[in-house]
């Protein structure tokens, strides 16, 4: 008896010197692989595309060393609550962040409502001072039309519309106050980076190993390795993209409806923005052909925005006829605007000219001729 639980212990002793053996080979394997050598090559890339030599900040009055030391440190947030995120109060010359908002520009000396702008990064505008985002050009067409709102930022890094209505719902509004949510991007980005629970009976359909492979592919390369294996002959992960943008795309209906109903609830009005990407209907620049090939390296994001977008765009479609939600899409704003200059940082962030083109169309929309359209 003795004998034979001294072999088992030296087999599962042995058994996990092996597996120790194969991850720290694989792991070597891959930290010495071109492909992997040209993903660290995408990070410093991306961060010179990002910031301190992208094209996007030529003829940019604010660009200095002081400025881009600043935008380094936007992604500070803090947890108010176990589900979403707000950003830490900063204090700087050209980015403020207080009371967890960012900092908006031009405020009124008098008002009658808020308009309270709703979004991810690129509602927060971390690559523009506090005097371009959108909230602050906005802020100053409703001053030119002279409209009496007082416009706040509640943009969060990473946040997607149902974090955003979290959020909301935890918020105060008055009768007559305006929330306009400026959502897309990170519906279709958190299926890329993030997993939906919802997915993983559908991997465990497909075989026990698949999803024993599924389930551990990011705390060891060993497992990382077989299931990129596994999915590339059972061409998985198109099914997962699949299900998952289905899923996110149902959650953008419901949060929609979520959000306008507290609106309704105070009175307030709720209106929903489709907003621009680089991946969709657009001949793209040198720079951005760029920018989607360091950004594709690890996943087909374009793939994702290609096939996710329309779906976002038929749940807008249910939500205006369904639920009354109020809704444009402005997601080709930025398709056909001259060449000579850059816009994009990223597939998604925006320089301070095309924040002046989305918050005029914001205005337009919302209190303009526009907004009769519903388009």
């Amino acid at each position: 008896m003795k004998k034979t639980l001294t072999n088992i212990l030296l087999l599962a002793l042995s058994l996990a010197a092996a597996f120790l053996l194969a991850e720290g080979l694989v792991r070597a394997w891959l930290w010495l692989s071109p492909e992997t050598s040209k993903q660290k090559l995408a990070a410093v890339l991306e961060d010179q595309i990002r910031r301190e030599t992208s094209p996007a900040y030529a003829g940019a009055p604010f660009f200095n060393p002081e400025f881009v030391a600043e935008t380094g440190r936007v992604y500070r947030n803090k947890h108010p609550d176990r589900d979403y995120v707000v950003p830490e109060d900063l204090a700087g010359k050209y980015i403020n962040v207080v009371r967890s908002r960012r900092a908006t520009s031009d405020a009124p000396a008098a008002w009658t409502n808020r308009l309270l702008l709703f979004g991810g990064s690129t509602a927060f505008n971390g690559f523009a001072p506090d005097s371009e985002t959108i909230a602050s050009n906005l802020q100053r067409l409703l001053n030119g039309r002279g409209l009496p709102y007082l416009v706040e930022n509640y943009g969060v890094n990473g946040m997607n519309a149902s974090q955003q209505t979290m959020r909301l719902v935890t918020t105060p509004l008055s009768r007559g106050d305006v929330v306009v949510y400026y959502s897309g991007v990170n519906e279709i980005n958190w299926v890329v980076y993030k997993r939906h629970k919802e997915v993983t009976p559908m991997v465990r359909r497909l075989s026990w190993y698949g999803w024993v492979l599924y389930k551990y592919r990011n705390r060891f390369k060993t497992a990382r390795l077989l299931y990129d294996l596994y999915a590339r002959r059972l061409e998985v992960e198109n099914f997962l993209l699949e299900v998952k943008l289905a899923k996110a795309a149902e959650q953008y209906f419901q949060t929609l409806g979520r959000a306008k109903a507290y609106c309704d609830e105070h009175g307030a009005r709720f209106v929903n923005f489709l907003q621009p990407n680089l991946y969709e209907n657009r001949t793209l620049t040198a720079f951005e052909q760029k920018i989607v090939e360091y950004f594709n390296l690890n996943v087909d994001i374009r793939k994702a925005y290609q096939d996710g977008y329309p779906l976002l765009r038929q749940e807008l479609k249910r939500a205006r006829q369904d639920l009354g939600v109020e809704s444009f899409d402005i997601s080709g704003l930025l398709n056909d605007l001259p060449r000579g200059r850059e816009y994009f940082f990223d597939p998604y962030h925006v320089n301070w000219l095309a924040n002046r083109l989305i918050a005029a169309r914001i205005a337009d929309s919302a209190f303009g001729p526009a907004r009769a359209a519903g388009r």
